[in-house]
């Protein structure tokens, strides 16, 4: 009885008392024997550090630190020396409400809300960080009233226009240098949508959610049409001398992306913009008019397929690899190969 007492005092948790007491390691009663001996000190409670805790656990830190992995910059020490970084997804299955289709038990349903969720983190995560200099932008382009005209919907939009009677596209859009919290889960993107989505429509939702840090960052709008969107992402620091490139994959492409990446940073580009598609991809007449209107470069990942958010975390290494930052390393003269 009085090794039990000394132990629950020593430790301050009852619930240890059983654990040491069917113990069967020797190493287990010897620490018990010393501790009660007075050998060893029990413990003392630390206060909790909000920094600490964030950096071990699996959330990302608010303000992570840039770091050099490998020679070459993740995230370099000095934001001029990589271009922002924007990925622009076009989701015409998902209407431009999309809280009634979001069902968070099927999210690879016909919406395909599990395409967007996976492009998420894979455009703003590495390495348990936040991609700073990146934004995701996602526009849902579905008629409401009837899914067959998609791809029609999505050709009108990339020319300014929408088809007769259907509401104004919703943009979602997530800026890495916001954010405040990311989990590589599914489900956790898609309740963070959830909320995101209630939060910019219900007036008293918002207000009380201001300042949440779970839907920081997180951006809804109405635009006319892609075509605005991509006019806008257009305009550079300079609108005189634009310093945006805008790259779309295609797999037949004359040039691959790391070649494009590499003439852009020649040029000094300080934006480079991504147009991929969802799951199904973009047809011919997309593609031509992304081209032929937007002056979009087509540039190719290779002949095997991939998922979008695969091709996101692709661009994202070669990036880094043309914009590379040599590794602070006494016994090395430059980036590592």
């Amino acid at each position: 009885m009085a090794t039990t007492l000394a132990l629950a005092w020593a430790f301050g948790a009852p619930g240890f008392v059983p654990l040491l007491d069917r113990a069967s390691s020797s190493q287990s009663r010897r620490t018990a024997s010393a501790l009660l001996e007075g050998q060893l000190r029990p413990r003392r409670r630390r206060e909790l550090n909000p920094e600490a805790l964030c950096s071990r656990w699996p959330a990302l830190p608010r303000h992570a630190e840039p770091r050099v992995n490998g020679g070459f910059a993740e995230e370099a020490k000095d934001s001029k020396l990589l271009p922002e970084r924007v990925f622009l997804v076009p989701f015409p299955r998902i209407p431009p409400d999309p809280l009634p289709a979001l069902n968070m038990d099927n999210l690879s349903a016909w919406e395909r809300f599990d395409t967007l969720c996976r492009c998420v983190v894979a455009a703003l995560m590495t390495s348990r960080r936040i991609r700073r200099n990146t934004r995701f932008l996602a526009v849902f382009t579905k008629p409401p009233w009837i899914g067959a005209k998609v791809a029609e919907a999505l050709r009108e939009s990339l020319q300014g226009r929408r088809l007769p009677e259907a509401p104004p596209h919703t943009q979602l859009e997530v800026r890495g240098e916001e954010v405040q919290m990311m989990y590589a889960e599914e489900r956790w993107v898609a309740a963070t949508f959830e909320k995101a989505l209630k939060r910019f429509s219900d007036p008293e939702l918002g207000a009380a959610w201001a300042k949440s840090a779970r839907t920081a960052g997180w951006r809804l709008s109405s635009p006319e049409s892609l075509a605005a969107v991509l006019e806008d992402l257009s305009r550079g620091e300079d609108e005189e001398q634009p310093n945006v490139r805008l790259l779309l994959l295609v797999e037949d492409a004359p040039r691959t992306a790391e070649e494009e990446l590499q003439a852009a940073q020649v040029d000094g580009c300080t934006r480079v913009v991504f147009v991929l598609g969802d799951h199904s991809g973009l047809g011919p007449g997309e593609l031509e008019l992304l081209q032929s209107r937007f002056g979009a470069r087509p540039a190719s990942l290779g002949t095997v397929p991939l998922l979008t958010s695969q091709c996101i975390v692709v661009l994202h290494h070669l990036i880094d690899r043309a914009w590379a930052v040599p590794a602070k390393d006494a016994n090395s003269g430059g980036p590592n190969k």
